[in-house]
């Protein structure tokens, strides 16, 4: 996680670090709980590791139907899976980390993902 912060970073995004609970992840504060996060303070995520609990799969699925990107590297696909994201839909990055870095901060450069708002592709898989 260190290294996809200070890559992040150097691209000019201030991440937020969203868990399950408050704290320290390592070295790294929580600075959300997916019970206090919001969605409208996020303008893409990226899913580190799967996450059964229930804030979190509304977060993403809130984040995925206000078109935003939305990345998962590693285990944070199944976090995808748990939210009924389809991995395919436009402005979904699955791949190793730095994939996924340059993928967001691609796509952060048009706000949203328009292309899934304008309903071109299935929003969320059965």
């Amino acid at each position: 996680m260190a290294g996809l912060r200070t890559a992040l970073h150097g691209a000019g995004v201030v991440p937020l670090v969203v868990a399950p609970r408050g704290g320290m992840l390592g070295d790294i504060p929580v600075q959300r709980t997916s019970q206090t996060a919001s969605s409208v303070e996020f303008d893409a995520a990226i899913a580190l590791v799967a996450s059964p609990d229930a804030p979190t799969q509304r977060l993403l699925d809130e984040l995925f139907r206000q078109g935003k990107a939305i990345g998962a590297t590693g285990d944070g696909e199944s976090a995808l899976g748990s939210a009924r994201i389809d991995p395919g839909a436009a402005g979904i990055v699955v791949a190793g980390a730095d994939e996924v870095v340059s993928g967001i901060i691609g796509l952060l450069g048009s706000h949203r993902v328009w292309e899934r708002l304008a309903g071109k592709e299935a929003t969320v898989s059965a």
